[in-house]
């Protein structure tokens, strides 16, 4: 029987990538090619438009070109995943971008945002966020009174604002209609979680016209058609990279959290009742006739805090990481707020600072990467806390992304919380996620008896020993964070 197959393309912070998934689960091809980001000042990230087009279309033919012909026959629909805060600001009709892509990263607006005081219940209620210069709204806002292009082009009647999502589905279409789905939606800080629509209050507090926001759709819907390997392939799903990742297994279980460590991390857990922790998000994952959301928990600095440890410190690589954390029994403490303090703290003016523990000691550039390795597990480890305070009981920890590559990222967030630590084979866990939302979609009653990809992979059991040795640094950890937290 031909297995029915799906290109996703995932464009994330260091690169862009094609997958072709079938209907099993299986990857069929991956390729991959990387992404400059830039930092042209303080608080500023930024990507170039164009360059991230054509780096997918780029991975899309490559990876379609490497099936047999038989096999491109099956492939009959397409997935896009990205960053979910990441947005630009281009003109209506032609597409041409008026900004750089403003990364998820990027928090140019943030000393705006603290004047506008937002009461943090009112705005979680509205969105299932917590204000914060990361999401798009601030960052629209920052376009139209600081870019003369945007604010000619809005003037005009010109101007499309929205997340980086809208703007690759239409370039890879070559659809002239702007269309979001609600994941990346409700990462603008404009959408409400609750109507399913642009919200009119947060729109006049942001002093966002509507007209220039693309059109709400749900996360399966008819995108457009990319020409790849001869034929057209149907875009029929736009999601966050975060909200894809949480079926990247199947359904997701309610006895398990699911971090996603790449750029940057995310441990998100499924949700019963509506008890929701208020220092963490609401995120939607998924609409169809209904919206689905999980909680989640963000640490922004995870890859991109060891990639800026590492220019800090002059290194030139960090192969040797997964050793340094092995052989390393001493390191300091790091405060990351490496993109701004996430959960459950949201402090965007928080500095990182390595903290000397034992009284002048000269700690090695090793140590150092160590203690920023650890600082990210921590930061995860609180985030959990929280959640299980809520009553959340999780009984595994399934781990994706770069960072899940390293044995001893897991082990510690393992030693660290006491609960097991799985992490499949397959770690591409956005792209899979994707594929399995369109399997589902498509063929509902096969796939529940299929069974999606049986879980492979590695298991990493907790230690009393090194929970004994990692609970008392967190210990010291948080305390340290906490001073500074006061001193703010």
């Amino acid at each position: 029987m031909q297995q029915a197959c799906y290109l996703i393309l995932d464009q994330g912070g260091q690169s862009s990538r094609a997958l072709i998934i079938n209907s099993h689960g299986d990857t069929l091809a991956c390729e991959s090619v990387p992404v400059a980001t830039r930092h042209p000042a303080e608080d500023q990230v930024e990507q170039d438009a164009e360059a991230l087009v054509a780096s997918l279309l780029d991975v899309a033919h490559r990876a379609v070109a490497s099936l047999p012909g038989e096999q491109v026959k099956n492939l009959v629909a397409a997935g896009l995943v990205t960053q979910r805060s990441s947005l630009l600001c281009w003109q209506a009709k032609t597409f041409e971008p008026l900004t750089p892509v403003i990364s998820w990263q990027d928090r140019r607006a943030h000393a705006w945002l603290e004047q506008l005081n937002i009461e943090p219940h009112w705005f979680r209620r509205h969105t299932g966020l917590y204000p914060n210069a990361h999401y798009g709204a601030s960052k629209i806002n920052w376009c139209l009174n600081n870019l003369p292009d945007v604010s000619q082009a809005f003037v005009s009647g010109a101007l499309c604002c929205g997340p980086l999502a809208t703007y690759l589905a239409a370039r890879l279409t070559g659809s002239h209609q702007p269309l979001l789905d609600p994941a990346n939606a409700q990462r603008t800080g404009l959408y409400n979680i609750e109507q399913g629509s642009w919200d009119a209050d947060l729109l006049r507090l942001f002093d966002i016209p509507e007209k220039i926001l693309p059109t709400l759709v749900k996360t399966i819907s008819s995108y457009g058609l990319i020409p790849l390997g001869g034929k057209n392939v149907p875009l029929r799903l736009v999601n966050g990279d975060q909200s894809a990742a949480i079926f990247a297994h199947g359904e997701p279980q309610l006895d398990s959290a699911y971090i996603n460590a790449g750029t940057g991390a995310f441990v998100t857990a499924p949700w019963e009742g509506d008890h929701y922790p208020e220092q963490l998000l609401k995120s939607i994952v998924y609409k169809d006739v209904e919206s689905h959301y999980v909680v989640e928990g963000t640490v922004n600095g995870a890859g991109s805090a060891l990639n800026w440890a590492a220019e800090q410190l002059q290194l030139q690589n960090l192969e040797e990481l997964d050793h340094w954390a092995r052989v390393c029994e001493h390191v300091p403490i790091f405060i990351n707020a490496v993109g701004g303090l996430g959960a459950p703290y949201w402090r965007a003016d928080m500095v990182s600072e390595f903290i000397d523990v034992e009284n002048g000691r000269i700690w090695s550039d090793q140590q150092k990467m160590v203690a920023v390795l650890e600082s990210i597990v921590f930061l995860l480890q609180t985030n959990l806390q929280l959640m299980q305070a809520y009553g959340f009981r999780p009984q595994r920890l399934v781990v994706s992304g770069g960072l899940s590559q390293l044995d001893n990222f897991c082990q510690k967030l393992a030693d660290l919380s006491r609960i097991p630590v799985w992490r499949p084979d397959q770690v591409e866990a956005s792209a899979c996620g994707a594929a399995f939302l369109l399997a589902r979609h498509s063929r509902p009653k096969e796939l529940g008896k299929l069974n999606w990809k049986t879980l492979g992979g590695a298991a990493f059991a907790p230690s009393e020993t090194g929970h004994e040795v990692l609970n008392q640094r967190f210990h010291n950890w948080r305390e340290a964070l906490q001073t500074r937290l006061s001193l703010g």
